[in-house]
């Protein structure tokens, strides 16, 4: 009956079925020197779920038995103590209860065992009063040392439940468990391979193996790695599994016009009409066609399952041989390590390499391959980012953001390159992918492109106008504006989340446009830079929340009237240094240093002006071509909509208002009372503030 709550690790390793993967060899060799102390002997790991600090406890199992420890632990034995269990089960089951009072007995002064306890803190807050004399007993156990220990939970749940506990605090040594590099991922990823091609019956590739690590390290930041990687590496092996197992879509294809011919041939018999009597003839060879074509494929597909069950036969007596190895090994029988080692393993791995090469020539009906496509498929699906965005490489589409915005973007070529160079630096010198938070702030008139410049660098790099997240700060200024804007942690405010927060779950990766900044809350801005610090979004408890590549922008046009006066006097660094001085008057002096980088967008001027509303216009006319109708402005109709569409505070916003009332109203009146033909060519003019058409 406690076998399935106490569980000898040492046996279980010896029989070859514990998921020993020795890669962190550093936090094995703490554990080792912790045991050797006088103080403070019994570690205790801390990091976040799916880090491996179990795989960590499993490492030292195998050195255990491998008998590559010192001597003090050659004998030792660790027991793994599912306490979570035990303690659901106590409330039911007085005699669990006692048989688990006796085993800790006989564990007292057998300093031949070490118990391992996963998630250590749920000791205490488990509110069953039955379960408080176990506890103490293991508390005492520990505290007098009686009995060795290795413990694991997380930062938080260490610093709320057992930092507080004088007895486990002063016996418990902290271990930290760092995420591992990429080099390590790979590694425990590789080591692990051979179990999840047995257990699903697939071939998972190296490219896999490579894109289960680059894209959970940048789409997946609410998990950990290796945990993150190797449930990608799962989900995907289950997803090829099941269309192994399954009737692939071209089977069903055959089956569906199968049953469509049968039931044209019974609808025709019905009628009994001596002129269907060639119709039926035609779909009976038709059928017997299909029907032919579909035993075919079955007899193929029945084919190439057999051979990936061969293929499972053989791995299945690798890992046996595999098995027998490591006994060999830890018995120093040399002439068995070389027959296993240089002849009846390799001779296995070469029949298996033989049959997937062979597969390669002839064409396969089922894909038992995992690849990059399918961790990307994966990683499509729960963060609902599209497949080519996911595939393609970040930093080489990078190089081309500055021809991109330029092709959109008239007249603010030191802006332009401001913004690029700071994005590419970014992503190019970042020590790692994730959580990247990049920051700017946005100085210049209304209607000269700022807005325009973050919907096309969130069309280039989110491939979507939709990740561009709009928020007028001048709605956020009172006292109470950050609970609207975050979320509220207070009871009375019914813990709602922020629109901040919403968004972000709708959208990990996206731009943040703060739109007048100034006008936000003291609380707001202090909030803000919490979070450009820490490079990470959390909420008003500190909760980290899921994202991704975010960039966020904040804009103002309160020293509009600076760079207006100073447009035509002054270059664009002098215009960029007076007003940083201005805008310290704004802004916090640590608020300014924070952002990334600052960018000043220029007055437009006439000529530029005139470019924007000709490309505007032309765009607008070609719509006319697809109706049949070719219009040309005149230079004039330019100049004149430049007057009109240009406003010194607000810039070109009504630009599109302006052409449709001037020019667009006027082309549809004469296109609907057919005044106008196809076949002319129209010229738009303008005299006395007033639009015509000429022909």
């Amino acid at each position: 009956m406690l076998k399935q709550y106490i569980i000898n690790l040492n046996r279980i390793e010896e029989e070859g079925k514990l998921n020993s993967v020795i890669i962190l060899k550093k936090e094995i060799e703490d554990i080792i020197q912790i045991f050797y102390r006088k103080t403070k002997n019994n570690p205790i790991l801390i990091g976040e779920n799916g880090i491996g600090k179990k795989s960590i406890v499993y490492g030292l199992v195998k050195r255990i038995i491998d008998r590559k420890v010192p001597k003090e632990l050659i004998n030792k034995k660790i027991l793994y103590i599912k306490l979570n269990d035990i303690l659901k089960e106590i409330e039911y089951s007085k005699k669990l209860l006692h048989k688990i009072n006796r085993i800790l007995s006989k564990i007292r002064g057998n300093t031949n065992v070490i118990i391992f306890i996963e998630n250590l803190h749920e000791i205490f807050y488990k509110k069953i009063s039955k379960n408080l004399k176990i506890i103490k007993k293991l508390k005492s156990k520990i505290d007098k040392r009686h009995v060795y220990c290795i413990g694991t939970t997380s930062k938080s749940k260490y610093i709320s439940y057992i930092l507080p506990d004088s007895i486990l605090d002063r016996r418990f040594q902290k271990i930290y468990i760092k995420e591992p590099t990429e080099k390590q991922t790979v590694s425990i990823l590789e080591n692990m391979k051979y179990k999840y091609e047995l257990f699903y019956n697939v071939q998972i590739t190296s490219s896999a193996i490579l894109a289960a690590y680059n894209f959970s390290n940048r789409f997946i930041k609410d998990k950990v790695l290796p945990g993150k990687a190797i449930d990608l590496i799962d989900r995907a092996s289950a997803m090829v599994k099941v269309k192994i197992d399954s009737n692939p879509k071209f089977l069903r294809k055959v089956i569906n016009k199968i049953e469509k011919l049968e039931m044209k041939k019974a609808f025709l018999d019905h009628t009994n009409n001596k002129t269907n009597e060639n119709k039926v003839k035609n779909i009976i060879k038709q059928i017997i066609q299909k029907k032919n074509e579909l035993l075919d494929l079955r007899n193929k597909l029945k084919k190439e399952r057999e051979i990936i069950q061969y293929v499972k036969t053989i791995k299945n007596k690798v890992i046996k041989l595999k098995n027998k190895l490591e006994l060999a090994k830890r018995n120093k029988s040399f002439f068995k390590i070389y027959e296993l080692q240089k002849k009846m393993i390799p001779l296995l791995n070469k029949r298996i390499s033989y049959i997937q090469k062979k597969e390669i020539k002839w064409k396969k009906l089922l894909n038992n391959k995992v690849t990059k496509l399918e961790i990307a498929k994966i990683i499509s699906k729960d963060e609902g980012i599209p497949i080519n965005l996911i595939l393609e490489n970040e930093k080489e589409k990078l190089t081309f953001i500055e021809r991109e915005i330029r092709k959109n973007i008239i007249g603010q070529n030191n802006a332009i390159v401001r913004v690029s160079n700071t994005i590419i630096r970014n992503q190019t010198f970042s020590s790692s992918s994730k959580n990247k938070i990049i920051s700017f702030l946005f100085l210049g008139p209304k209607g000269i492109g700022k807005t325009k410049l973050c919907k096309i660098l969130s069309r280039f790099l989110f491939n979507s106008e939709d990740t561009l997240v709009e928020i007028n700060m001048s709605n956020y200024s009172n006292e109470n504006s950050i609970y609207d804007f975050i979320g509220s942690k207070s009871k009375s405010l019914n813990n709602k989340r922020g629109i901040l927060i919403k968004k972000l779950e709708i959208y990990p990766s996206c731009i943040i446009l703060l739109k007048n900044i100034e006008q936000a809350d003291k609380n707001i801005i202090n909030f803000l830079m919490k979070i450009l610090k820490n490079k990470k979004f959390v909420d008003l408890d500190d909760k980290t929340i899921n994202h991704s590549n975010i960039i966020i922008v904040m804009e103002s046009n309160i020293i509009s009237y600076i760079i207006r006066e100073r447009f035509k006097q002054s270059k664009y660094d002098e215009i960029r240094e007076i007003s940083l001085d201005s805008i310290l008057h704004i802004f916090d002096v640590d608020f300014i240093k924070i952002i990334d980088d600052i960018v000043i967008f220029n007055q437009l001027s006439n000529n530029q002006i005139k470019y924007i509303v000709k490309n505007k216009l032309t765009k607008i006319l070609n719509k006319t071509k697809e109706l049949g109708y070719k219009v040309l402005p005149l230079s004039s109709v330019i100049t004149k909509l430049s007057e009109i569409g240009f406003d010194k505070n607000f810039g070109l916003k009504n630009l599109d208002k302006v052409i449709q009332e001037k020019i667009m109203n006027l082309l549809s009146k004469k296109i609907l009372s057919k005044e106008i033909k196809k076949d002319r060519i129209l010229k738009v003019r303008t005299r006395k503030n007033k639009f015509f058409l000429t022909y």
